[in-house]
């Protein structure tokens, strides 16, 4: 719903003037680059580029319409005369004076303006971002308690841009906020031109979202309002109501997947003419539980003009005390936004089939939160199990009586699938635990054994852990025959003995066979994972714990680890309790660490870990046995 037409010509001059005045010169700070959120001078605001792709309706080269609308004003420009018809846009305002649910309609900029009321209107609140902790290139708190005295009941902050600019005042933002009792929501503005993969996709903003709540230390119940997808961007106008249908369900199913509620915000030309795909109709919004932000500049409209809405932002220069910023974006709510605590739920069975039932006895569907796991209810409320395709993502329930949606490994029908934080089932090549893996792009299978991906030969463990590209360092092959691994060079014979593939050690035996397990080399033992790999360092092995030196041998007698004294038996077991080590007793903690200068019942310790015998320890002594007998 862009109302103004920008004066080129008279904008680009100003905002030539701001960066090159208050503010450091865009060129100077790229996206992604850190903020420190404190006060002072910090990098500019322009935070979103230039050109197209800084261009929504109220944005222009990456600066908000009202910062510039401001800046004109402090240059002596007349209120609203930047540009060509701002009077379409700017004529409504709201100040403390207007109270809940009306605002001041001015038919021309300097008049007084008449009271506009607009009828259901329960709250009044603004939403900010960092734009707002500006003012003059110098950076400053919000002072939320007079925002509060102003008669302001919420606020949604934004978290962030795109999938990686972090709104450096977000965390500050929200926190002074509650600490005020306002309520409070989050927003991020979208960019994802894609679902997955690298850069600007939906998968990279859900996580930058969830990335950011985490820094503020925010729980979905610490939200009275939703999570907010600010669809404004003119880079996704054009990416067609299908794919913007898909991207806008994928964010909120992967937000609503980790028990936070979810909603849009657009402006009324966008719900109108861009987002019209059916998961953007009013009924399809409700029955998925996303709450419908509406932002229109009115002309003296007691409306949004956008049915079922919940927030309508209706002004940009609204002038609410305690914000850096003269101006603020300033909206009303329809309803009594809540947190998130749910109220009493319970659980029926019907036949095989699991529904969850509200305190009203009616069925709940979408995605619900019970007891700190996440559920999905089907249209007619049954419990989804099993595997749910939503939008373009995978995700995969629990069984009849369980349901939970899963995270992690998840071994279904004998094969390994892995679902991410917010349970999306990934494909293509993943990095877990530090570990290469590879899962089929199609089924999200985990493959083993030797592959061919994009032309290029790969093996795996039957773990899925890569071992290699098909080559060693050396030239050898892995090959997988009978069962068995085997190292072969160019001419197609066997490797024997140790072998360094990318920098780790593999032993094959005579035959060639890759070893697992505990080998005996040399007269020396080490032991050999599931994938081959030699182990280093501290292994618990069927129960019981053993150290593997760096260079892999299996360490026996005293070794200092970590500066604390351990002891290794002879069969490589780590000794805890009493222990008899060359006629002298020693303790060994239940985590193997060696006691010292330290009584351990009614025996003490030296600095030397031995127990001591025949002397006094301060007023006490011990005898010949090391027992304490008497004191001074």
């Amino acid at each position: 719903m862009s109302m103004r037409k920008t004066s080129s010509r008279a904008a680009t001059v100003l905002l030539s003037a701001i960066l090159a005045g208050s503010l450091v010169p865009s060129a100077a700070f790229a996206v992604g680059d850190e903020l420190n959120g404190d006060e002072g001078t910090l990098p500019p605001v322009s935070d979103m580029g230039v050109g197209d792709a800084a261009e929504s309706w109220r944005y222009f080269d990456g600066v908000p319409d009202n910062v510039l609308l401001e800046a004109y004003e402090d240059q002596g420009v007349a209120l609203m005369g930047a540009f060509d018809d701002v009077d379409s846009s700017y004529r409504s305002t709201w100040s403390k004076s207007d109270g809940v649910g009306k605002y001041t309609y001015r038919k021309t900029p300097m008049e007084a303006g008449t009271t506009i009321t607009v009828p259901g209107v329960k709250e009044v609140g603004i939403d900010v971002s960092y734009y707002n902790n500006e003012k003059n290139g110098k950076y400053s708190a919000i002072d939320w308690a007079k925002v509060k005295s102003d008669g302001i009941t919420f606020a949604v902050i934004r978290c962030g841009d795109g999938p990686s600019f972090d709104d450096p005042w977000f965390v500050k933002n929200i926190q002074a906020a509650k600490q005020q009792g306002i309520k409070v929501g989050v927003y991020l503005y979208a960019r994802a031109q894609k679902l997955t993969g690298e850069g600007k996709s939906v998968e990279n903003e859900v996580n930058h979202t969830l990335r950011q709540l985490n820094a503020a230390g925010i729980k979905p119940s610490d939200l009275e309002l939703p999570i907010y997808y600010d669809m404004e961007d003119k880079s996704q106008r054009s990416l067609g109501s299908e794919l913007l249908g898909k991207i806008a369900k994928a964010y909120c199913d992967g937000l609503q997947a980790q028990g936070y509620r979810v909603g849009i915000y657009a402006n009324q030309d966008w719900f109108n003419n861009v987002l019209t795909d059916p998961v953007f109709s009013a009924e399809n919004m409700q029955r998925a539980g996303w709450s419908r932000w509406v932002a229109r500049y009115s002309w003296g409209s007691s409306s949004c003009g956008v049915s079922n809405t919940d927030m309508w932002q209706f002004t940009s220069i609204g002038l609410v005390n305690g914000t850096p910023r003269k101006y603020c974006d300033v909206n009303f709510s329809y309803v009594d936004f809540q947190a998130t605590t749910p109220g009493e739920v319970t659980w029926e069975q019907v036949g095989n089939t699991w529904y969850l039932k509200d305190s009203a006895d009616r069925n709940l569907v979408g995605w619900q939160r019970v007891k700190d796991k996440q559920y999905y209810l089907n249209a007619d409320g049954s419990m989804q199990t099993g595997w749910l395709k939503l939008g373009e993502a995978w995700y995969y329930f629990g069984g009849p009586n369980d349901g939970a949606m899963k995270t992690g490994w998840q071994k279904v029908g004998g094969v390994w699938y892995y679902m991410n934080t917010v349970g999306v089932m990934q494909t293509g090549w993943q990095t877990i635990d530090g570990k290469r893996y590879y899962l089929n792009p199609s089924s999200g299978a985990m493959v083993t054994g030797t592959q061919t991906i994009n032309g290029k030969v790969y093996v795996f463990a039957s773990s899925g852990e890569l071992l290699g590209d098909g080559s060693s360092a050396s030239g050898a092959t892995w090959v997988k025959s009978g069962g068995k691994w085997y190292l072969r060079d160019g001419a197609g014979n066997n490797k024997t003995g140790w072998q360094k593939v990318k920098g780790t050690w593999y032993y094959m035996a005579s035959n060639g066979v890759m070893q697992t397990g505990w080998q005996k080399v040399g007269g020396t033992w080490y032991y050999l994972k599931s994938s081959g790999a030699m182990a280093t360092g501290w292994q618990k092995i069927k129960g019981t714990w053993y150290y593997l030196k760096s260079s892999g041998a299996m360490a026996t007698g005293w070794q200092k680890v970590g500066g604390k004294w351990y002891y290794l038996k002879s069969s490589g077991a780590m000794a805890t309790g009493w222990q008899k080590v060359g006629g002298v007793w020693y303790h060994l903690k239940s985590s193997g660490a060696m006691s010292a200068n330290c009584w351990v019942g009614n025996y003490y310790l030296t600095s030397s870990g031995a127990m001591a015998t025949n002397t006094w320890i301060g007023k006490y002594h011990v005898n010949s046995s090391g027992l304490w007998d008497k004191t001074r």
